[in-house]
Order: C-alpha cells, then sequence, then structure tokens
C-alpha cells in the first residue's frame, strides 16, 4: 500500500496490479504504461498525465466523504477503464482522450468541464446519482 506524496514523480511500465494506494498526491506526475488492474486508487492528482495505462476492474475513490479525491486538469491518453469503477471523486477540467470505458460505472463524481473524446465513450446508463457530461448520449 502506497501513503506516501508521490507528487512531481515520474512512472513508466510499472505493475500496480491488485495495489492499494491511498490517499496518495500524485499532483504534476507524468505517469505512463503502467497497470493499475484490479487496484483500489484513492489519490489526488491534479495536472497530472496518464499515458496508455490499464485501469481494468479498478476502483478509483470509493470514498464516502464527498469528492476529496480525483484530479483536476488531470488528463487520460490511450487508457483502459473496462469495468472500472468511479466512486465519489472529481475530475473537474479532466480530459480523457482515446479511452475505453466498456462497463464502467460513475457513481456520485464530480465531472464539471471535463471531456472525453475518441474511442469507447460511455453510455448514459453508466452514470448513477451524479449529472452528465452533456455530449453522452445513449
Amino acid at each position: 500500500m502506497i501513503e506516501v506524496p508521490t507528487f512531481e514523480s515520474e512512472w513508466i511500465l510499472v505493475n500496480f496490479t491488485k495495489s492499494k494506494i491511498d490517499r496518495s498526491l500524485l499532483d504534476k506526475s507524468i505517469i505512463k504504461q503502467c497497470n493499475f488492474r484490479d487496484s483500489k486508487l484513492v489519490f489526488n492528482a491534479d495536472d497530472t498525465v496518464f499515458e496508455d495505462c490499464s485501469f481494468v476492474s479498478t476502483k478509483i475513490g470509493i470514498g464516502t466523504y464527498g469528492h476529496e479525491y480525483g484530479g483536476r486538469r488531470t488528463k487520460f491518453y490511450n487508457c483502459d477503464f473496462t469495468d472500472a469503477v468511479f466512486k465519489n471523486v472529481e475530475f473537474r477540467a479532466s480530459k480523457f482522450i482515446n479511452c475505453n470505458f466498456t462497463n464502467t460505472t460513475f457513481i456520485k463524481c464530480d465531472f464539471r468541464g471535463v471531456k472525453m473524446e475518441g474511442a469507447i465513450l460511455p453510455k448514459l446508463s453508466q452514470f448513477k446519482d451524479m449529472d452528465v457530461p452533456d455530449y453522452i448520449t445513449e
């Protein structure tokens, strides 16, 4: 379990499969080709870039006290979120470009200003108890 600040860091080709990253600060980091499959992630990633990462079956956030974690201006490029769950996180003014959202679930998240483009976008039915971005249609 990682509980230390790791802001302004660079991670490349790290395997975090089945890891628990709990309340970590990843602000202003670059994370490329990392595998977070089956992990539980509670982090703050303001101004962080994730590129070519796997978040398959990952739980992101899962908090109970509101939108404490997530990231602002976070960028995700070519990431796979198949079967992932986002819960009680904010990713305000963030971008998800060419990401796969097959069977991803979004619960009580704050996605104001989020842009999702290309690849496999989520459907309206994948969002629960939250405002859905305008461009998402069934």
